[in-house]
């Protein structure tokens, strides 16, 4: 799948050549992406994504996206907590946007649908921006609104212990409210901040993982009991970024995020990447290629929520089983190697290629105590 990902991107580059002969008065750009994980916890996620964006006239532009994830695992939430056997899905996913800008100003307006076997979403989104001091202020607002649909998956994935059969069906919501703001505080600085609030309501446990109980009563025999999450959750995260040319051909971009909720999560994450642009053909009459070699980091730490426990000594209000409510760090750091150039008529061919390696270490989470993974990406694209 992900080769043909790839081929259908250079077939459609090969088409938008050919209009683009024909027509000039118009842009257009096609992307697409392929990209495998791999971790040491038994899962597996192919991902591959086609993405458009037209441009009929100078201020507007259409844009779409196609992604489909497949996932494989036989993880410890898999086989623990739902079933024996090694789960696969498929999700689709499709994105549709408009956008309209005329140099100081930007609107946007898009959709999302996501599907899979036991989930459907619908997403509407909406931003606006606009410049102020010449260019050197951007102040941007934003927002977007999510319904799941949220199912179970054939009966055979219950737990064992639970005998209840049922035709499960749940909703979830989520609004979210963004606020940023860009500034450029020198010719070498560019300095960002953004503000998001997050609002959830609806089922948001899983169906599928079930909560290890030991009944004292009972001289401490395990038994376990449905996920039950709180249905309501406020979100909060607040982040600033730096990118900063270094020297020449060269540049730094950071980031700091900070997160809180009303589950008692607080959260940190902080990430760097040094970037050197080079070119192999420098010095010839025609150069031949230009690459940009990026070397990054990223970590993240966060403590556990207020209800997680490893192991409930009897059934309460709120439990779970969700490793990512734990406490938990992680860090992730890679290479990755791009390539752009004008081609012809194209105004920029494209090519990204990226290796990820990470490490999760979980400190009260039993049943898995850390994991590791690696990640490889590969893109190309281009743009009339």
């Amino acid at each position: 799948m992900q080769l043909k990902t790839l081929a259908a991107t250079a077939l459609a580059l090969a088409s938008l050549a050919g209009a683009r002969s024909a027509e000039a008065q118009w842009a257009a750009s096609v992307d697409g992406r392929t990209s495998l994980y791999q971790d040491s916890d038994r899962t597996t996620i192919s991902t591959t994504a086609v993405a458009a964006r037209i441009s009929p006239t100078e201020r507007v532009a259409v844009s779409g996206r196609y992604l489909a994830d497949i996932i494989t695992s036989a993880s410890v939430d898999v086989v623990s907590s739902a079933t024996p056997r090694a789960f696969h899905d498929t999700r689709h996913e499709g994105t549709g946007g408009l956008t309209y800008q005329d140099g100081t100003r930007t609107a946007s307006v898009g959709y999302i649908y996501s599907v899979e076997h036991d989930w459907r979403a619908h997403t509407g989104t909406a931003g606006f921006s606009s410049d102020f001091l010449d260019h050197r202020l951007t102040i941007g607002i934003g927002g977007g609104y999510t319904t799941n649909d949220i199912s179970r998956s054939g009966e055979d994935s219950f737990h064992p212990d639970i005998k209840q059969v049922d035709s499960f069906h749940r909703k979830m919501q989520q609004g979210n409210a963004s606020l940023d703001v860009g500034v450029v505080v020198t010719k070498h600085d560019l300095v960002t901040f953004d503000y998001t609030f997050m609002f959830v309501d609806g089922y948001q446990a899983s169906p599928y993982r079930f909560v290890p109980v030991t009944f004292a009563a009972f001289s401490g025999f395990p038994g376990a009991t449905p996920e039950r999450d709180p249905e309501t959750r406020i979100r909060h995260a607040a982040s600033v970024r730096w990118n900063h040319h270094a020297f020449k051909d060269t540049a730094i971009k950071s980031h700091l995020r900070g997160y809180l909720d009303d589950w008692g999560i607080l959260s940190i994450t902080g990430g760097v990447e040094y970037v050197i642009g080079f070119n192999l053909g420098k010095g010839s009459p025609t150069p031949s290629s230009d690459f940009e070699l990026g070397v990054f980091a990223r970590g993240y730490a966060q403590n556990s929520a207020t209800f997680y426990q490893a192991v409930y000594d009897q059934p309460r209000k709120y439990m779970t089983a969700d490793r990512e409510l734990s406490s938990l760090i992680d860090a992730f750091g890679g290479l990755r190697l791009g390539w752009a150039r004008r081609v012809g008529i194209f105004d920029e061919l494209r090519a990204d290629l990226k290796g990820t390696g990470f490490v999760f270490k979980y400190f009260d989470f039993p049943r898995l105590t850390g994991r590791t993974g690696l990640i490889g990406e590969l893109a190309i694209g281009g743009s009339l």
